[in-house]
């Protein structure tokens, strides 16, 4: 995909679906959002899809391997934005399994 936000839009839909990373693939039914709004024309609108746009942008995370070094140097890259998308309730068992491990393709 060209250079621009939508690949982070894209990269963060697979993200949150558990495309990316299988073990939160588990809680994409409890999303507070449906993760396709990630690539909606209309998605900046949502704070939360802002958030983890703004973070992969950041540190040009558009690939497993990418995401994979990050989290190597900074173990709780993108948690907080991870954890926007879901009820509170989840969000101590998703940051025992913080970072989760990727599939590297």
């Amino acid at each position: 995909m060209p250079g621009s936000l939508e690949k982070f839009k894209w990269f963060g839909r697979f993200l949150l679906e558990g495309v990316v990373a299988p073990a939160l693939a588990q809680y994409s039914s409890s999303m507070l959002s449906n993760p396709l709004v990630m690539v909606k024309s209309w998605s900046n609108l949502q704070k939360r899809t802002e958030i983890l746009v703004k973070e992969l942008a950041k540190e040009s995370v558009d690939n497993g391997k990418k995401l994979a070094k990050v989290w190597e140097k900074s173990p709780t890259y993108l948690l907080q934005g991870y954890l926007s998308w879901l009820p509170e309730v989840l969000h101590q068992d998703i940051t025992k399994l913080w970072p989760p491990k990727v599939l590297i393709s």
